[in-house]
């Protein structure tokens, strides 16, 4: 009979402590998911990071190319007029190279 009160006994204070284990183990659990969630944004955060950066140096080379576009255009404004101008001047000439054949 003593055999069975240990037995009873055991079994009432493992229903009565199991409880207690559940209650503590639940905020482990819920603490390794924010664990979990915190590890996923830090992942999240350092991948977006890197992906900005590689837009930054898109950005700046693209700002890069643009300048170089914009100084040979400008370099290639510059070749038109000067030509523009001397084709004037040789017309210039050729007309009065005429006049002067006429006399």
């Amino acid at each position: 009979m003593r055999l069975h009160q240990k037995y009873s006994y055991s079994l009432l204070v493992a229903a009565l402590v199991w409880p207690l284990f559940l209650v503590h183990a639940e905020p482990a659990i819920k603490l390794s998911e924010r664990a979990r969630q915190k590890q996923i944004a830090e992942e999240t955060r350092a991948d977006l990071r890197k992906k900005l950066s590689e837009l930054k140096e898109n950005i700046l080379k693209t700002e890069k190319a643009h300048t170089h576009a914009a100084d040979a255009l400008s370099a290639s404004e510059a070749a038109i007029s000067n030509a523009n101008r001397s084709l004037r001047e040789l017309s210039a000439e050729q007309a009065q190279s005429r006049q002067d054949a006429r006399r």
